[in-house]
């Protein structure tokens, strides 16, 4: 699995060395957004958002104590996975909900056109949402929605 990152890694540094500076910013932009490299922790997945890519390797948004285990993560469907996770956790009519979006999903949100769609999911409830840094457990996570719900 980090043999797929650093396979990654060397195309932007090789797309770089042949001056496709356009190919190597996309490759990386797709990778930045998609937050394709994560930390598995018994069932719970801490995504980690990558800054930079730069003398083959890598500076992410958090810190990692040394020894951790990056794992490449498959992506999924942000308004599929949290209309799962929605559907799964409240059963009765809430007097609230708030949503609080790390801005990296909401980029992703907005890079894959998915406003109005991910914006329904929360139609259904009294809500608000709010873009924020991250947030923080274990150290500083990526790519989090956390959702207060108000009975």
């Amino acid at each position: 699995m980090a043999g797929q990152i650093h396979k990654i890694i060397q195309e932007i540094i090789t797309q770089k060395s042949k001056g496709n500076v356009v190919i190597a910013n996309s490759i990386q932009t797709k990778m930045y957004l998609k937050g394709i490299a994560g930390v598995v922790a018994d069932t719970e997945i801490f995504v980690r958002t990558f800054n930079q890519i730069q003398d083959g390797g890598i500076t992410l948004h958090c810190g990692l104590p040394e020894g951790t285990e990056i794992n490449v993560l498959e992506i999924g469907n942000i308004v599929d996975d949290t209309k799962k996770a929605l559907d799964e956790t409240i059963s009765y009519e809430p007097a609230g909900v708030i949503n609080f979006n790390c801005l990296y999903r909401t980029l992703e949100i907005l890079n894959e056109n998915q406003v109005e769609p991910y914006c329904a999911l929360f139609g259904r409830y009294p809500s608000i949402g709010f873009s924020t840094n991250g947030e923080a457990f274990l150290g500083h996570i990526n790519e989090t929605s956390t959702i207060l719900v108000i009975k």
